[in-house]
């Protein structure tokens, strides 16, 4: 999950929030999708500007891992409020039902998910 602060900046739906929003290096997504994740999340509107969003969404959906944009309020959970203990990946072409436990406002909340590759 990738906090840059642009949503909380710049106006959602406006001209800049498209088009001059911070983005990932190709690099660094080729890293991301190295390490067998599931998700990616960001809280601009996506991972790559312009011409480059929809091919790199479809480049990493081609090898399972899925772009969550335009994520709110990730400064709740970079401020001590919430932290997840459990990072959940996921094999290919696997269901799988991963338990991960996470606080917030100091109480431990238990949960299950389940993870379509």
């Amino acid at each position: 999950m990738f906090h840059t602060g642009f949503i909380s900046k710049e106006t959602y739906g406006t001209k800049d929030y498209f088009t001059n929003h911070p983005q990932l290096s190709n690099e660094l997504i080729d890293a991301l999708l190295e390490k067998n994740i599931c998700i990616i999340g960001i809280d601009c509107a996506g991972v790559r500007r312009g011409s480059e969003h929809t091919p790199k969404d479809q480049y990493c959906a081609d090898r399972g891992v899925f772009i969550i944009e335009n994520l709110c309020n990730l400064e709740q959970l970079l401020n001590g409020k919430a932290l997840l203990s459990k990072i959940i990946a996921s094999l290919p072409g696997y269901l799988s039902s991963e338990e991960f436990e996470y606080k917030f406002n100091n109480n431990k909340i238990r949960t299950r998910q389940l993870v379509l590759t």
